[in-house]
C-alpha cells in the first residue's frame, strides 16, 4: 500500500519561505512513515527565489527527497489545484495521500504509522479520513523564529483553536485520502457530486451531509504552525484581491489580534482565550 506525501512551497523572498519549518516538516512526516521518494514538494517561485531555491534543493538531497522543477509562478490556489490534480493523474487512484502545508504536521491518533492508519480505512472502505486542525503557539505568546533542530512542538507547546474560534474560518481537514478523492482547495471538506462541478461552480465549495458517506471522522490533529515570525512579514504584504473572500476575512482577523510581534490578546497555558 503506497502513502504520498503532495504539498507547494513558494520561495520567492516576499513569500517569506520559513526553510527551518521546512526541516521539521520532512522530519515529521518520515518519521509517521512517508518514504523519501514518495514526498512531491513543488518548489515555485518568480523572483528573489535563487538563494531560497539552493537551500531547498540541499535539504531535499540530503534526505533522498525527489527535486522537483520549479514552477515561474506565484503561489495562487487555483493553481495549486490544478498542478495537484494534474499529479493525481500520473499516479494510481487507488493510492493514498496526505495533502498538508508546509505548517499543518498531521497526527494519527492512535496509528503510530500513516501506513497503519490507511490499512485501517481500507479494510473498512473508508476513502478519506477528515481530522482538525489544532493551532501551536508560544508559551510567551511571541511570533519566534522556528529552530532547528530544537523540538518543536516544545518551541510552541500551546495548543488553541484560534483558527476556528478568532478567525472564524475553517478548521476541518482532511487529512488522508485515496487519490480519486476530490476536495476542495484547502482540504477542509472533500467535493460532493465532484463529477458534475467546477472550481467555479458555487455547489463545489457546499459541504456535504454529516457524517459524510466514505469519510471517517475523528479527533485527529493537525499541528498548526502559522504563528511564528514569518507570519508578521506575511501581514505586512500588501493584501492581494481574490476570489475568495473568506480568506480576504481570515486575513484581516489575523491582524486584528496581532500587535508585533506578539498576540494583543490573552491565552493561557491550556489555550482559553476571549476576543472582545
Amino acid at each position: 500500500m503506497k502513502v504520498r506525501l503532495f504539498t507547494l512551497l513558494c520561495l520567492d523572498e516576499d513569500e517569506h519561505p520559513d526553510l527551518n519549518l521546512y526541516r521539521h516538516f520532512i522530519d515529521h512526516y518520515k518519521d509517521i512513515g512517508i518514504a523519501s521518494k514518495n514526498f512531491y514538494v513543488v518548489p515555485c517561485g518568480v523572483d528573489s527565489f535563487k538563494e531560497n531555491f539552493e537551500e531547498f534543493k540541499e535539504i531535499n538531497n540530503q534526505h533522498q527527497i525527489p527535486n522537483l522543477k520549479l514552477i515561474t509562478k506565484k503561489w495562487d490556489m487555483d493553481e495549486s489545484y490544478n498542478i495537484y490534480l494534474n499529479w493525481c493523474k500520473e499516479i494510481n487512484p487507488e493510492d493514498w495521500v496526505t495533502r498538508p502545508d508546509q505548517d499543518e504536521f498531521n497526527d494519527y491518533g492512535r496509528f503510530d504509522k500513516i501506513q497503519n492508519c490507511a490499512e485501517y480505512l481500507e479494510r473498512n472502505n473508508y476513502t478519506a479520513l477528515r481530522g482538525e486542525l489544532l493551532d501551536c503557539i508560544s508559551a510567551d505568546l511571541i511570533l519566534h523564529k522556528v529552530k532547528y533542530p530544537n523540538n518543536l512542538f516544545e518551541q510552541f507547546p500551546i495548543r488553541t483553536n484560534l483558527t476556528k474560534h478568532a478567525l472564524s474560518a475553517e478548521s476541518d481537514k482532511i487529512l488522508l485520502f485515496k487519490a480519486k478523492v476530490n476536495f476542495q482547495p484547502g482540504h477542509h471538506s472533500i467535493v460532493w457530486n465532484p463529477d458534475k462541478l467546477k472550481l467555479t461552480d458555487e455547489q463545489f465549495w457546499a459541504k456535504p451531509p454529516r457524517p459524510t458517506p466514505g469519510v471517517y471522522d475523528t479527533k485527529f490533529k493537525s499541528f498548526h504552525f502559522k504563528w511564528t515570525s514569518v507570519l508578521i512579514d506575511r501581514l505586512k504584504n500588501k493584501d492581494q484581491k481574490n476570489m475568495y473572500s473568506t480568506f480576504d476575512r481570515e486575513r484581516k482577523k489575523t491582524k486584528n489580534i496581532i500587535s508585533g510581534d506578539r498576540f494583543n490578546i490573552k491565552i493561557d497555558l491550556n489555550g482559553n482565550f476571549i476576543i472582545h
